[in-house]
């Protein structure tokens, strides 16, 4: 899956949070026109162009394509609510940031500067780390850490794993983090899902 890029379709996926079962993911939630809304730097909310799907049918991943006009711009925000009374899952909002500078597609590439000193490979920058708990909401596009931070979107930038994960090596554009749960949401899928105590560092921005 390709990172956000300005004035180019977008897809992602988010889970939806349970109203009738906090803290659980719902399967196959219900999605009508009006509760997907989009802003582009500022603008007025709305729907849509793509009404999202669930994929694959009944689970718990919605699938959501941001057209190219909705993503012309340098902030896009996504208001997610359920219209119906009472409401079966939660109020979401993703934030992203369409990406125009090529020097970010190098670095999602190629990651941070190293050197070799006497036969050790230490890195040039150090970055915050956490590591996977496990939960069983974990996918392959999100996963619950043990980091303490209770600000929604506390931080942004990439993930990368290291050894000893099995995923060690692979990173992702972070498109969410929410506070309350420690979930990473991701932009492009992992080979598998991360497991419990995977290690991971953060590229923050």
């Amino acid at each position: 899956m390709p990172q956000p890029k300005k004035n180019q379709t977008f897809t992602f996926i988010v889970q939806l949070e349970d109203s009738n079962n906090p803290g659980q993911f719902k399967a196959n939630p219900t999605i009508a026109a009006g509760d997907f809304k989009v802003s582009t730097d500022g603008g007025a909310r709305t729907n849509l162009t793509n009404l999202p799907t669930v994929e694959p049918a009944g689970s718990i991943d919605v699938k959501i394509i941001l057209s190219a006009a909705e993503m012309n711009g340098d902030r896009v925000v996504v208001e997610i609510k359920d219209q119906t009374s009472p409401s079966e899952w939660e109020p979401l909002v993703r934030t992203i940031y369409p990406e125009v500078n090529p020097l970010v597609d190098v670095y999602a590439k190629v990651g941070p500067l190293q050197y070799d000193a006497s036969n050790n490979v230490k890195s040039v920058q150090q970055f915050p780390t956490g590591t996977v708990v496990a939960d069983a909401g974990n996918t392959a596009l999100a996963f619950k850490s043990d980091r303490t931070e209770g600000t929604d979107n506390f931080w942004r930038g990439y993930v990368k794993f290291k050894p000893p994960s099995a995923l060690a090596g692979q990173h992702a554009r972070i498109l969410s983090y929410i506070g309350a749960t420690k979930f990473f949401n991701v932009s492009s899928s992992f080979t598998g899902i991360p497991a419990n105590g995977d290690p991971f560092d953060i590229v923050n921005e």
